[in-house]
């Protein structure tokens, strides 16, 4: 058995705490990003009908930054296409 030290005990529980932070946040970040996709697919099917596989599995790859454009976009788009065209 090998004998830890009080140095090597605090710096072992910072890291394990700090693990948990990171875990914590990027688990919100993730499920922030979900939630606006949903919302995106909400409002698409609200006001186009139900959205292609292709759409879904577009919205569900993209960055969050690009849902972000979308949710934007689909306020003054007049169909699915204006929300997702890149010009």
């Amino acid at each position: 058995m090998s004998y830890v030290t009080s140095w090597e005990r605090f710096a072992r529980e910072e890291g394990i705490q700090q693990g948990r932070l990171e875990g914590r946040q990027e688990g919100r970040q993730e499920g922030q990003q979900e939630g606006e996709a949903k919302a995106l697919l909400r409002l698409l099917e609200a006001k186009f009908g139900p959205p292609t596989p292709d759409l879904l599995a577009r919205v569900q790859a993209a960055r969050p930054d690009q849902i972000e454009v979308w949710l934007t976009r689909i306020l003054t788009a007049n169909s699915q296409h204006e929300v997702f065209d890149t010009h």
